[in-house]
C-alpha cells in the first residue's frame, strides 16, 4: 500500500525531531526566517497595492467632481472632494486613509491623500505598517460657451461613385 504525502510528511518531521546534528536545524531556522519575510513582504506589498489602487479611484472620482464644480471656494472644493472621496472609499476599506488635501493654483485643483497598510506578515522583520501617497491633479471647468459649426456639402460633387471609395451611388 502506496503512503499518503501525509504518511510522509509525518516520517519525515519524526526523522528532522530526532536529528542531532546542529547544523541542518540552524541553517533550516535561517532558512526559514528569510523564506518567511520575503513571503510576508509580498503579501503585505500586494495588500498595499491594492489599498493605493482603490485610494486612487476614489480620488480620482473627487476629482472629477472638484473639477466640474465651479465658483466654489477652496474649503468649499475641500467638503466636496472628502463626500466623493468617503462615498468611494468606505471606512473598513483595506488601509487607513487621512483627509483629502486639495489646493488650488489659478484652473488647476491638485488633491492628495497619504495613507498606510498595516502589514499582516512583515512584523517579524519590525515593519508594523507601509505607507503610502496618491495625488493627481485636474483642471477646473470653465463656463465659456462652445461654439460648434456644421459644414455640409450639397453641391453633388460627392456624389460620385470613385469619390466614396465603396459606397454605394446615391441618386436624389
Amino acid at each position: 500500500m502506496a503512503m499518503s504525502i501525509f504518511d510522509r510528511i509525518a516520517i519525515w518531521l519524526r526523522r528532522f525531531a530526532r536529528a542531532e546534528q546542529g547544523n541542518f536545524a540552524l541553517i533550516f531556522a535561517l532558512t526559514a526566517t528569510m523564506l518567511m519575510t520575503a513571503g510576508g513582504a509580498g503579501v503585505d506589498f500586494t495588500r498595499t497595492m491594492v489599498a493605493k489602487n482603490r485610494i486612487g479611484r476614489a480620488l480620482d472620482a473627487a476629482a472629477l467632481a472638484v473639477g466640474s464644480t465651479t465658483g466654489s471656494s477652496e474649503r468649499q472644493l475641500q467638503v466636496v472632494a472628502q463626500q466623493y472621496f468617503d462615498a468611494n472609499y468606505p471606512e473598513d476599506a483595506l488601509g487607513i486613509a487621512s483627509p483629502v488635501q486639495v489646493r488650488v493654483n489659478g484652473p488647476t485643483i491638485s488633491l492628495s491623500v497619504t495613507g498606510r497598510v498595516p502589514t499582516t506578515l512583515l512584523k517579524i522583520a519590525g515593519l508594523s505598517e507601509l505607507n503610502l501617497s496618491v495625488t493627481n491633479q485636474v483642471m477646473r471647468a470653465t463656463n465659456a460657451k462652445l461654439h460648434v459649426v456644421l459644414v455640409l456639402d450639397n453641391t453633388g460633387s460627392m456624389r460620385s461613385y470613385e469619390k466614396n471609395a465603396g459606397t454605394p451611388e446615391c441618386d436624389p
